[in-house]
């Protein structure tokens, strides 16, 4: 395999291209739009574009080096659960594997300190400190854990655009808020667009973490992992999973009678996100076989980007209201 396309195997480059759209949808699709539609006029945001790319890259960067190393330690069990997927030690030496993992975490963590103190938010370089600590550990030690594991990579996923609207909306309160009666009140809207939009990775994530799990039974059997299906069975993992993804349509639904009421949201929302979900649980109660769960487990990934495309419609709607 050639060295470059081991290399973007081994970071997972679709998850990372998921992490910048995210990234880019919470800011120009509800961050921007919203704040000119509070302000009820044309306005930059004080998180500036260059602090917002190199937001980008330090969380980009810690996201490579959390699957280098999660790929670096599962080599004995990734020998039964995908030997055709084995990157490190085959066509990546480990010792390079391990290289890579720690400069682009010290990178990251870095370019994170930096803009905590660049826009005087230093309370939020735990997040960085956090998010580099919870990747190693979880590589090492909570993988292998019944629960905690899926609980931190969904919790990672939900702090992607949860961190980016905690330094937007943190500015916007700093500079722009003074424009509104209601200060310090004036955003709070937009946090909870924010929280919405990290619940729904939050909740797809851990959904497809328990289903790979299922997936992986057999390795982590042999090696005494103590995942989900193992160390509850398959059933109680295939019924958590049903209770997330019913979690998350009612949690739509319940954003579409609270906020958004028109036509295109409803549509967008059924037909998207709603009845691919329903038909996704149905298909994860059937599944046996390790082949049927992969595929439930990509039908996940379709979903989710279904829903984090949601973002530029309801970008959509805002702009018309600015």
């Amino acid at each position: 395999m050639n060295p470059v396309v081991a290399f973007l195997k081994l970071v997972r480059w679709p998850n990372l291209v998921i992490v910048i759209l995210v990234l880019t949808l919470t800011r120009y699709c509800l961050i921007h739009p919203m704040t000119e539609a509070i302000l009820v006029r044309k306005v930059s945001l004080p998180f500036s574009t260059l602090d917002f790319m190199l937001l980008v890259v330090a969380t980009v960067l810690m996201a490579a080096a959390g699957n280098i190393i999660n790929d670096y330690f599962d080599v004995r069990i990734d020998r039964i659960n995908k030997p055709h997927k084995i990157i490190v030690g085959k066509y990546i030496k480990r010792r390079v594997a391990m290289l890579l993992h720690t400069i682009f975490t010290g990178l990251g963590v870095l370019i994170g300190l930096w803009l905590c103190y660049k826009t005087g938010l230093w309370k939020f370089s735990i997040i960085f400190l956090f998010t580099s600590a919870s990747l190693w550990f979880y590589a090492t030690t909570f993988k292998h854990t019944t629960l905690i594991g899926n609980l931190i990579i969904a919790l990672l996923a939900f702090l992607v655009p949860f961190t980016e609207g905690l330094f937007e909306i943190s500015l916007l309160n700093k500079t722009l808020a003074t424009e509104i009666i209601d200060f310090p009140k004036a955003f709070n809207s937009i946090a909870y667009w924010v929280i919405g939009y990290g619940c729904f990775a939050f909740i797809y994530t851990f959904s497809r973490e328990i289903t790979k799990d299922i997936e992986d039974i057999e390795g982590d059997k042999k090696y005494n992992s103590k995942s989900i299906p193992v160390a509850w069975g398959i059933n109680w993992a295939k019924s958590i999973i049903v209770v997330l993804y019913l979690g998350a349509i009612s949690l739509l639904a319940l954003i579409y009678v609270l906020f958004l009421k028109d036509y295109y949201t409803l549509i967008y929302l059924i037909v998207g996100i709603i009845i691919p979900t329903i038909g996704l649980i149905f298909y994860t109660i059937k599944a046996k076989q390790k082949e049927q769960f992969h595929k439930a487990s990509n039908w996940n990934k379709v979903i989710t980007l279904i829903g984090v495309l949601f973002a530029i419609l309801v970008g959509y709607i805002f702009e018309s209201l600015a």
